[in-house]
């Protein structure tokens, strides 16, 4: 209440571009405009009367068919503030401590109706009795608590279809048969130590229109829904208590623009409070920082708005500014004072004034280094008594395009940013201080430094975190008209008012932010006038910030390019663009709907590439989801998405598309997120088994030496030296690289096929906001070849001898302590036990499927792919055969064909020794190039559910795939098998481990199987099938889990993709395409005891004794060139090293006969039996050349020997991947045999001549 002569206010409308609107865009100071109830009019001051309020002239209420009224009676917009009772307070800057301020969040009554026509419209009065009304918290949203339905739709409009009972309504109409309205009561106690002062209601936000009645009078309407909404009640209160009446409703023809991609939800979400001010007082006030200098010096430029609320007066009153650093020092020794004569103005009208003050040397503001200052502003009536003190954090920066790129404070910016709706599982988009600072320290450790607020002004925290933790902001207008944005807003004049004014709230609340360095004028709501006006209205108001709009790029809209979900491919290409060189960011990319985010590394090459590309927000950072009563489930709860509240139509679970979970739980792609987003990069120097490093700083601002660096050797996954950087090595500038030598040592005796990594750590040295001291912000993992011995296998006649027998449906093999059997119908192994355990109960099934992720099933690929879903399953076996090479070994080859389109074939081929090892070799036919890409090329084995510890040597701790791998290091790793799941909110392929080399499935003491790859495997272990994710199954608790452990053993799976979920497939060097042959080999083996995994897959058994390989050991061959009938040849007989590797004549000189000597893992050292020596390639490149050399171990001496059948092979080099190939098909004598593409030509091929 206010000493001042009581003139009540007449509600009136703002309907057009007014005077009062136009204010706000005035150069001439860029603070809030007035409101059009300004000006004192005699309004009725009886009770439960609303004569005031007039009607709209066309005959609709405020709600609907009215886009041009979107609020009546409510206050201007203006910063985030809250008056303090002191400096001290001030400088604490908690909005929430004050004396002025009285929270109404908490239980208020609530009533429902499902539409306008069966609301209580007697609800508001002062003499209604809602004793019996329900209550409801303030802030959340009603749905959750059990009224209407929540509605996910995408594109479509909430109530077009069956959600709204199929009424249709079109712009500008709003719903009548489905609008819910929710009535909300409450009363409060009005301080007494307000007297004298003008009282405000304050709405942080409200989904979405709605009207305020105070003590039975109606005093306003809003709409926009994610912005504040501020009515002045003064002339409405009274001492003692007072009754605040609410009316919300869910669809107001406003909603037309808000068709965000979010699950729809209504209510007062936001929280409310009341606030005082003094008659006169400082109603708003904007704050830049303009940086001289080179950046080494500021201004603190304030302007500010100050309004008289009650009679007319006149006065020069002072708005004092003072600043403080973040310890609470003042930097000037006399504030800044700006005078305002009030007299100059009608009351309830601004009066406005500016200054600037000069602050030498501040400290700058980034989301590297966030610091801020604290500016108090205090307002001195014209006797110098302070009658209002407000502050705000301020940070020192600037955020521009100089020199063709975007820049803060003079160095380019590198946007590693997400996108992120507000929406929590539990409290719906009534989100906690709590929730956001979850939020935004899971966003920096996950090396995020810029998020967009998708698409909506979010909750004032949220800004106030960001300035803390440092972040940059895009700050986006609450304006989406996705399902008719091809014709609103558009050029429509009368939409012009209603866009400005979204853009008019956002910009007032949120202008003295440093985090904001960006205004978007909204999200997918087409193109047209409206924006350009949109975007001068912004320009005139704060011409200091970048101003972005994707939905129509043309300069004269936004000041960047920015783009959709286009690939790798297509940003290269924009940043060669020469007739549009702004700077470029993907204001969307990446999408991570489920299991994602595949080739993520791939865009960030290309962005580091060029720097005209400056980024992108992944979309989005977590999964939308509410948390729902399962269907008769004794009170157990599930994620929901749309479909599962009876939302009809709906979008299903394209809402969940977070990097980390609705519950905020990182997964894989948060893993890749983190290391391709890390700022600090390590790479392998020219000599790095000597320790050379280079390291790349792309901070801008941040020396590498602000964090502690580490290093450690690790041999097979564990640390053999260790140690840390120096802080000379530590030395490298923001965007610079520097090479170091690390002091590793060459380890003197490395046991045979001993791998080794150097792992480089970077690490906080103190603790921040977001993190403790040591938490690692980037990290590398490098491998390094110290030349370790190969493996050395278990000669066959060391193992013991065995034996097996035939009958009609199966074979068996038995030996000391084991016995394998496999059927002969299926051609998989039915039993297999050793040391008194049973390891398999069966498999392996040719598989070539994988449950579909979501973007498979946005690519088609069920469809698509579909003729391998069932290929292994329903397999033709056409032959079972044993062999007996050796009394130590039995060789069971299973031959057969797959229903594929056009027919395929496969073998699986077992070679079973004396000691219980199985080697599995397998290969794959495809039987047309023409078939869809294979899923997977792999096989499926079902083990005693015993078995469900889980130890593996490969890529981890988290679920990676081919193509999303640069986040998950080569370790060894332990878990369950029941923990491998990643629970995707809808069911799909997940878990899968790559570059394995060896996986142990044990039980509680520690015994069980160990598979181990030749070279390496994909895995994946699980209590469900691909078969059983196939289906239509929405979410987990409706699946039930196998007993048993589900092992897939995989040559590889097919990328996961990512580039969006709607269509795009994986990009194809991550396909398994059908135009090739696929033969991969792995080994089962007894383990008797975990801690030996390691050793044992280092141990396989001599692939000898005619054990089926198309080599042997210990036998010397001529390898005869299939298309000219040559042999392999050392040039000349030479013994020396370096000779060349040719073709020439058979004869029978030692310089053309070779023996195979097995290097494990699948290869073999191809040693020239008249010198010793081994071939190897001179290099990776096509074309290089092959020559003898000494043995060393190394992958350029290690072959892969490819069966063509018929005794014809060709080699594939282990450490190029490239095939021996006699150059350009020659048939000349002498020509050079080099390595090359593989091709399959005869060049390629080499007839085996057994010697």
């Amino acid at each position: 209440m206010s000493n001042e002569p009581v003139r009540h206010a007449r509600a009136r409308r703002r309907t057009i571009l007014g005077s009062g609107l136009a204010a706000f865009g005035s150069a001439s100071i860029p603070v809030a405009a007035e409101s059009a109830a300004a000006g004192p009019e005699e309004a009725a001051d009886v009770e439960n009367v609303t004569a005031a309020w007039t009607d709209p002239p066309n005959g609709y209420p405020e709600w609907n068919n009215n886009i041009g009224i979107f609020e009546v009676g409510s206050q201007p917009a203006h910063a985030t503030f809250m008056p303090y009772a002191d400096l001290q307070q001030a400088l604490k800057a908690d909005r929430t401590d004050s004396p002025y301020r009285l929270d109404l969040n908490g239980d208020w009554r609530f009533q429902h109706a499902d539409r306008p026509a069966d609301r209580d419209t007697d609800f508001w009065r002062t003499d209604r009795d809602d004793g019996d009304w329900d209550t409801m918290p303030v802030p959340s949203n009603w749905q959750p608590a059990g009224y209407d339905f929540p509605i996910y739709t995408n594109v479509t409009y909430p109530w077009w279809g069956a959600n709204g009972q199929h009424e249709n309504a079109q712009p500008p109409f709003a719903p009548t048969r489905f609008n819910p309205v929710g009535q909300y009561r409450r009363t409060f106690e009005l301080p007494s130590a307000w007297q004298g002062r003008r009282v405000h209601l304050h709405f942080e936000g409200v989904k979405s229109g709605f009207y305020l009645w105070v003590n039975g009078t109606k005093v306003g309407y809003r709409e926009g829904s994610f912005t504040p909404s501020e009515f002045d009640i003064t002339d409405h209160v009274r001492p003692g208590a007072n009754l605040i009446a609410v009316e919300v409703y869910r669809f107001p023809d406003g909603d037309w623009m808000e068709d965000q991609d979010f699950i729809r939800l209504s209510g007062i979400f936001r929280p409310v409070f009341l606030y005082s001010l003094p008659t006169v007082h400082l109603r708003d006030f904007k704050i830049d920082t303009p940086l001289r200098d080179g950046y080494t010096n500021a201004d603190l430029a304030v302007a500010v708005a100050v309004r008289n609320s009650g009679a007319q007066r006149s006065g020069t009153y002072t708005v004092e500014t003072l600043l403080y650093d973040k310890d609470g020092e003042s930097v000037w020794p006399a504030p800044l004072a700006t005078q305002v004569d009030i007299g100059s103005v009608q009351p309830g009208r601004d009066a406005t004034a500016r200054g600037s003050k000069a602050v030498q040397g501040p400290r700058l503001w980034s989301a590297e280094h966030p610091d801020l200052y604290t500016a108090v502003l205090r307002l001195r009536d014209p006797s110098g008594a302070v009658t209002q003190t407000v502050s705000a954090r301020i940070g020192f920066r600037e955020f521009a395009i100089r020199n063709g790129l975007m820049r803060i404070n003079g160095q380019p910016v590198s946007l590693r940013g997400t996108n992120r709706h507000e929406m929590h599982p539990d409290r719906g988009q009534a989100l906690t201080r709590e929730d956001m600072v979850h939020d935004i320290a899971l966003m920096k450790r996950l090396n995020i430094n810029a998020v967009r607020t998708s698409h909506y002004p979010n909750h004032p925290d949220w800004y106030d975190l960001a300035d803390e933790y440092g972040m940059y902001v895009m700050d986006e207008a609450n304006l989406e008209t996705h399902g008719v944005r091809d014709d609103y807003p558009a050029s429509n004049s009368a939409w012009t008012a209603p866009v400005i004014d979204r853009a008019a709230q956002m910009v007032h609340r949120d202008k003295n932010h440093p985090s904001v360095v960006m205004w978007s004028l909204g999200n997918e709501a087409g193109g047209g006038s409206n924006f350009v006006a949109m975007r001068d209205w912004i320009r005139a108001a704060d011409p200091t910030r970048i101003i972005q709009y994707e939905g129509d790029n043309r300069s004269s809209v936004s000041d960047i390019r920015s783009q959709m979900y286009n690939t790798a491919a297509g940003i290269r290409d924009r940043a060669l663009d020469t007739g549009d060189t702004r700077p470029y960011i993907l204001v969307e990319y990446s999408h991570a709907m489920g299991n994602s985010n595949g080739n993520f590394k791939e865009y960030w090459d290309v962005i580091r590439q060029y720097p005209v590309l400056q980024g992108g927000y992944i979309w989005d950072f977590a999964d939308q989801s509410l948390r729902w009563p399962i269907p008769l489930g004794g009170g157990a709860t599930y994620l929901a998405y749309g479909g599962d509240w009876g939302d009809n139509p709906n979008d299903g679970n394209f809402c969940a598309n977070g990097i980390v979970s609705a519950e905020r739980k990182p997964t894989g792609k948060a893993a890749e997120v983190k290391r391709v987003y890390q700022a600090i990069n390590a790479a392998a120097g020219d000599n790095v088994a000597a320790g050379d490093v280079r390291i790349t700083n792309e901070y801008a601002f941040a020396n590498v030496n602000e964090f502690d660096g580490a290093w450690a050797l690790i041999a097979d996954g564990e640390a053999i030296q260790s140690g840390g950087l120096t802080a000379q090595q530590l030395d490298i500038p923001p965007l610079s690289d520097k090479t170091i030598r690390v002091p590793i040592q060459r380890p003197a005796e490395p046991a045979p096929g001993t791998e080794h990594f150097l792992e480089l750590s970077f690490t906080l040295k103190t603790a921040t906001t977001w993190a403790d001291a040591g938490f690692e912000v980037a990290a590398r993992q490098l491998p390094v070849d110290f030349d370790s011995p190969p493996v050395e296998p278990v000669p066959l006649p060391d193992v013991p001898m065995l034996s097996d027998s035939e009958t009609g449906d199966r074979i068996t093999v038995t030996g000391t302590g084991f016995a394998v059997a496999i059927s002969k119908s299926t051609g998989e192994i039915i039993s297999y036990e050793a040391m008194g355990m049973r390891l398999v109960n069966s498999g392996p099934v040719p598989n070539f499927w994988r449950a579909p992720t979501d973007n498979d099933r946005g690519n088609g690929h069920p469809t698509r792919n579909g003729t391998w879903r069932a290929a292994g399953r329903n397999r033709t076996v056409t032959g079972v055969v044993i062999a007996r090479p050796s009394d130590r070994s039995r060789r069971i080859t299973v031959t057969g064909t797959l229903p594929t389109t056009t027919q395929s074939t496969y073998t699986t081929a077992y070679t079973v020794y004396g000691n219980g090892e199985i080697r599995v070799d397998n290969t794959l036919h495809p039987g047309s190039s023409s078939l869809p890409y294979i899923p997977e090329v792999g096989t499926i084995l079902l083990l005693p559910g015993a078995l469900e510890q889980m130890h593996y040597y490969g890529r981890g701790p988290e679920e990676n795939h081919w193509d999303r791998r640069t986040g998950t290091d080569v370790g060894r790793y332990s878990s369950t098998v029941t923990d491998q799941w990643t629970d995707y909110i809808r069911p799909q392929e997940n878990g899968n481990k790559t570059d394995v080399r060896w996986i142990a499935l044990v039980d509680g003491t520690g015994r069980g199987l160990l598979a181990a790859g030749e070279p390496l495997l994909e895995v994946n272990a699980s209590h469900v099938t691909p078969e059983d994710l196939s289906g239509n199954v929405r979410h987990d608790y409706q699946l039930t889990r196998r007993q048993e452990v589900v092992l897939r053993l995989n040559h590889r799976q097919t990328g996961v993709g990512g580039d969006n979920s709607w269509g795009a497939q994986p990009l194809d060097q991550y396909k398994l395409f059908a135009s090739r042959d696929y033969s991969y080999t792995y080994r089962l083996k007894p383990l008797p005891d975990v801690g030996q995994a390691m050793a044992l897959s280092r141990r396989p058994t001599e692939t000898g004794g005619g054990s089926g390989g198309p080599v042997e050991p210990g036998v010397y061959y001529r390898l005869v060139a299939q298309h000219s009938g040559k042999a392999a040849d050392i040039e000349g007989g030479s013994t020396a090293a370096g000779a060349l590797l040719v073709q020439w004549p058979v004869h029978t000189g030692a310089n053309q006969q070779f023996d195979f000597v097995d290097a494990g893992g699948g290869f073999w050292r191809i040693r020239a039996r008249h010198s010793g020596l081994i071939l190897q390639v001179s290099g990776t490149g096509t074309g290089a050349d092959i020559t003898q050399q000494p043995s060393s171990g190394a992958a350029s001496q290690q072959w892969e020997v490819v069966d063509h059948g018929g005794g014809t092979v060709s080699f594939v080099n282990r450490q190029s991947g490239l095939a021996m190939d006699v150059w350009s098909q020659s048939t000349a004598d002498g020509a050079r045999i080099s390595q090359w593409n593989r091709t399959g030509g005869a060049n390629q091929l080499f007839n085996l001549q057994r010697l």
